[in-house]
């Protein structure tokens, strides 16, 4: 009898366990849900996207017509044309500076939709 009492603890016990398995397993399979879904939810707003690429900056450059870029999207054109690709009006210049005020809130609004690239 006292056998079967602890045989019956233990059989309560792992069921106990496995009950908190699933529910962790599957409080964990909502969460990625959650983060997989964000990404598509997300909206990327505009100022945030080259507009050669037409893709979330990581390293956003301020051209001499005013408007920011992909580095390296912006050095790739800067090959080929005097121009500028947003308004097609020559270049006084190919000296892009670093944009860090847009870069920080790129890495905020990157932070705050985990996922998004």
């Amino acid at each position: 009898e006292e056998k079967s009492a602890s045989l019956r603890r233990l059989q309560d016990e792992l069921a106990r366990r496995d009950r908190e398995s699933a529910e962790r397993e599957r409080r964990e399979e909502s969460m990625r849900e959650s983060r997989e879904r964000a990404p598509r939810d997300a909206v990327i707003p505009n100022e945030y996207l080259c507009p050669i690429t037409m893709t979330l900056m990581r390293d956003p450059v301020l051209a001499m017509d005013g408007h920011s870029y992909e580095r390296d999207a912006i050095m790739h054109w800067l090959r080929r044309s005097d121009k500028s690709p947003k308004t097609n009006c020559s270049l006084q210049s190919k000296i892009v500076v670093p944009n860090h005020a847009l870069k920080s809130m790129i890495i905020e609004w990157k932070e705050a939709n985990p996922g998004v690239e």
